[in-house]
């Protein structure tokens, strides 16, 4: 078997895992690697040893191809396109993340990192006009609005009026439900579910039960996979929700821990 072989067979299995919503730990599980080496006795002598060679020798790529028809599949639909902008702050520094859209479909097109320290400057503007005129040229089609943030509105309205013809803006309402849903996890009847699931988060992350749980999946295949969860300090909803159901998940293997020998041990 080559190397072109190899990582065409490798390729469509990390397609298949990512399309799954799969960890790309799964494809350093010696099951998943055994596997394919059953299929393909060769490819033992190709697969990659650590997530890293996963992520940027097929992962990176595959990113990149699969934009690359969407993009091309965008191109080919009639009406005009939208550029939405989305202001956010890293490290105390100001960043606007762009999307493209026309009719139902959506692709990422750039991010501006200028390092200024507050919102709606002259730089900001300049490079969201070019961002704009550059996606009219790459889609034939001239832009019909920008949906924006709250903190992005000055830049947005200053490029509309560059851009000229019957360009709008508009508040992007997916970013305003993201803030009600953010604005929910902070009620104390949703922190004192995390406080809960904290507790059970920590208790099974023990080293010596951790190591009891990965022991028991490897013996067989009664406890339920169950992803790290970790609790972010500034979040969305839908993380806060991930960490819940990640500790509800680990039920099953509490209550098989009061009959295990390793564990009593332990405890005692």
């Amino acid at each position: 078997m080559s190397r072109t072989e190899a990582d065409k067979i490798i390729t469509r299995k990390v397609r298949t895992m990512l399309a799954r919503g799969e960890p790309l730990d799964h494809l350093l599980d010696d099951y998943v690697c055994a596997e394919m080496i059953g299929d393909f006795p060769a490819i033992g002598f190709f697969l990659p040893r650590d997530r890293e060679t996963f992520y940027n020798n097929y992962v990176l790529r595959i990113d990149m191809e699969t934009t690359q028809e969407l993009r091309d599949f965008m191109k080919k639909l009639p009406g005009k396109i939208n550029v939405s902008m989305d202001g956010a702050t890293v490290n105390g520094k100001q960043k606007i993340v762009y999307t493209v859209s026309r009719a139902e479909y959506s692709v990422f097109v750039d991010w501006t990192d200028l390092g200024s320290t507050k919102h709606q400057t002259a730089a900001e503007i300049t490079d969201a006009h070019q961002i704009c005129t550059e996606a009219e040229a790459t889609y034939g089609a001239k832009v019909a609005s920008i949906p924006f943030d709250n903190a992005e509105r000055g830049v947005a309205n200053a490029v509309c009026s560059l851009l000229g013809g019957s360009v709008s803006t508009s508040r992007d309402p997916a970013h305003c439900v993201d803030l009600l849903s953010k604005d929910l996890a902070s009620t104390p009847v949703v922190q004192s579910v995390m406080a809960e699931a904290k507790e059970v988060r920590d208790f099974v992350k023990t080293d010596r039960i951790d190591s009891i749980r990965v022991e028991s999946n490897q013996a067989s295949h009664d406890s339920e996979f169950v992803p790290t969860a970790v609790k972010m300090s500034d979040t969305r909803m839908n993380l806060w929700y991930d960490y819940i159901k990640a500790s509800r998940k680990q039920h099953g293997f509490v209550k098989l821990l009061w009959g295990n020998d390793l564990f009593r041990a332990y405890y005692e």
